[in-house]
Parts: structure tokens; C-alpha cells; sequence
């Protein structure tokens, strides 16, 4: 019998249960509408259609998920005519903008992960950095989009020609996952491995510019046959399976420990997608601006102002 790759949230609390429409996980001795701590686990399994519906089954499971690809949320090209504004005071008006220049944070000790196309290890702004990379694509190191390196640059790239590009110059460390490649992109499934091992490597804040690829999802099912209804409809499944696996690994996390107003999953444990309060641990921190796609509520969209910088200050140190 056929078998597929899905995504498995276990909770080890028999008492704890989950529902997407509710604000938290809810453990044995939850009080006052609030979730208690859950033990929990991320595990991938292949399982055939009977393994699969005799999962669904199991009240330790919160949520099962095919993986489903993901693609790069990529800019719009802008007019070429278009004149570029003119620095101020010495910053692009981007890092002018955010209120960088008046935060008195400019990344130091702080550990940056970027999950998106890679990295050109060799331009300018990243002189002195120290860059940890790893390829999720199996296409190798390197950056042949761009995307990358430019998000790399707008975050922590020193300056060039006496101009600063960046909100966090004084980032010292990153970990560069390349999860966005030339001819193969990652599904969900190596987001989230990509996602841990930034955890793992001491990220305090992760960067992800990507979206769930439901087109190409409908394209592939097509392609193996199916009629465009029925593959509009399992991708449809497949997007909405995925969306309530990351809802619940996020409130599974988010409400299991607090430091200093940041929540955050505990050591070792797969939770939000925005910042870490420690190495080990990502936490959700919803002042972020954040669009409907992967994860929950949604992808991470860095934002600089004055509020946010507090709040990572305090994160990392």
C-alpha cells in the first residue's frame, strides 16, 4: 500500500486537548481560560491510509499534515525610471524610516537565522560576520536568486561607501538556511527542520520570507493525474491541515514558559516564528507584523520600530 510523508503533533498530556478555534492548548489543570504547560512532540512519519485514518483517531495526536511546498514571497519589481531616495543622515531612507537610527540597539549579541534563498558569502557588507549555512535544498551553498543576500544586507550588512543598508549593524553571527532554491523549494516539512536547526544554533530571531505554493501544490496533482476539481480540493485539505498544524505548534509553545513578556516554547522545542527568548526556544511575539501564509497566524515580517527593538533587546539578552 502506497505510503506519505506527514507531520505529527503529539501531545504527552492525556488530559490536554486542542481546537483551532480556541485561543490556547488546553492542559489538565488549565484555569481562568488559560493554557498550562504541554508536553509535546514533532515527529515525521510515513504512514498508508489506514495508519493514517487510525492516527486521526489517537486523542494524543493535536494535528496530522501532509507537507505542502513553499515558494518565495518575492518583491514587486519596481519602475526603473524611478529615482532611488536619497540617503539620510548618512542611512538609507529604508533604515531612516524604521526609526533604527534613533534606536540605541544595533544587534549586539544577537544571533540572526535567514531562511530564504541563501547567501553570497563574499560580498561587502558581510566582512567580519561570521556565517553558519546549510542547504535544505540539496542544490548547495550559494545564493543564485538574490533574495537572500538583500534581506541578509537590509538586517545586518555593514556599510558600504560610507552608507548604512541596515536596522542591525552590530550583528555579529548568522545562520543562513538556504530553504528557497534555483529548481527545488522546501515543503513544510523542511521548514520546520530548517526552523529547529536555527534553534539549535542559538538563533535569537528568524527570518522567513515564504508562502504556501498552493498553485504549484494544484499543479502537482494534475500532473499525476488527478482531474483540476479533485486536485484544487486535496490542496485545499493539504492548506488547511498545514495551517492548523502550525496554529497548534505555535500556542502549544507560546504558553509553556515566559521570560521577561516574551512567551516561549520550552528548551529544545519547536513553538512560534518570530523570535527566540533563549537559545533553544522560538516564541510568537504578536506586536510583529505578520500576512496570511505558512505558520500561525502567518509568516514573519520583521519590523523595526522602537516597540519591537525593545522587546527583542530584551529577548536577547
Amino acid at each position: 500500500m502506497e505510503t506519505n510523508t506527514y507531520l505529527v503533533l503529539r501531545i504527552r498530556d492525556a488530559a490536554a486537548s486542542f481546537d483551532a478555534l480556541q485561543p490556547s492548548v488546553r492542559g489538565a489543570g488549565a484555569a481562568g481560560g488559560r493554557g498550562a504547560a504541554v508536553d509535546y512532540h514533532i515527529e515525521t512519519s510515513a504512514l498508508d491510509e489506514q495508519d493514517y485514518r487510525e492516527l486521526r483517531q489517537d486523542r494524543a495526536v493535536a494535528v496530522i499534515a501532509q507537507p505542502m511546498p513553499v515558494g518565495l514571497i518575492a518583491p514587486l519589481a519596481g519602475d526603473p525610471a524611478a529615482a532611488e531616495p536619497a540617503p539620510v543622515d548618512g542611512a538609507t531612507w529604508g533604515v531612516h524610516v524604521t526609526g533604527a537610527l534613533q534606536s540605541p540597539h544595533v544587534g549586539h549579541g544577537v544571533t540572526v537565522a535567514i531562511l530564504d534563498t541563501g547567501i553570497d558569502r563574499d560580498h561587502e557588507a558581510f566582512r567580519g560576520i561570521e556565517l553558519v549555512a546549510k542547504d535544505f535544498t540539496a542544490e548547495g551553498d550559494g545564493d543564485q536568486d538574490g533574495h537572500g543576500t538583500h534581506v541578509a544586507g537590509t538586517i545586518f550588512g555593514q556599510a558600504t561607501g560610507g552608507i548604512r543598508y541596515a536596522v542591525a549593524p552590530g550583528v555579529r553571527r548568522a545562520l543562513i538556511g538556504k530553504v528557497i532554491g534555483a529548481t527545488r523549494s522546501a515543503t513544510t516539512k523542511e521548514i520546520i527542520d530548517a526552523i529547529q536547526w536555527a534553534v539549535d544554533g542559538g538563533a535569537h530571531i528568524i527570518n522567513l520570507s515564504i508562502g504556501f505554493d498552493f498553485p504549484g501544490l494544484v499543479r502537482t496533482w494534475t500532473e499525476r493525474g488527478m482531474p483540476v476539481d479533485l486536485a484544487t480540493s486535496r490542496a485545499l485539505a493539504q492548506y488547511r491541515d498545514n495551517v492548523r498544524w502550525g496554529t497548534a505548534a505555535a500556542i502549544t509553545g507560546s504558553h509553556n514558559s515566559q521570560k521577561r513578556g516574551c512567551s516561549s516554547g520550552a528548551a529544545g522545542r519547536l513553538s512560534g516564528m518570530c523570535t527566540t527568548s533563549q537559545p533553544g526556544s522560538i516564541s510568537r511575539i504578536q506586536a510583529w507584523r505578520q500576512v496570511p501564509g505558512m505558520g500561525s497566524p502567518g509568516l514573519l515580517h520583521t519590523r523595526t520600530d522602537r516597540r519591537s527593538q525593545q522587546r527583542m533587546a530584551n529577548c536577547a539578552r
